[in-house]
């Protein structure tokens, strides 16, 4: 079971990264993926197959009978 963010995100693999308030690393992430025509299309597809098969009724579904079964112990 995932618990949020760093559980699913890989800086440069299917999101792009940055700490919150930091605004330089944030404007120079965001001209890359303006300009970098290949990263973007690599950022989407990596990105469209984690939510198939992390998001699907059935994965989500199994994690949150899961969590039911921890808290039920």
């Amino acid at each position: 079971m995932f618990c949020g963010v760093p559980d699913l995100a890989v800086d440069g693999e299917n999101m792009l990264l940055f700490e919150p308030g930091d605004v330089d690393t944030l404007a120079k992430k965001l001209e890359l993926i303006i300009t970098d025509n290949v990263l973007r299309g690599k950022l989407a597809e990596e990105s469209k197959k984690l939510s198939s098969y992390k998001f699907n009724l059935k994965t989500v579904t199994e994690e949150v009978g899961e969590f039911y079964e921890e808290l039920s112990r």
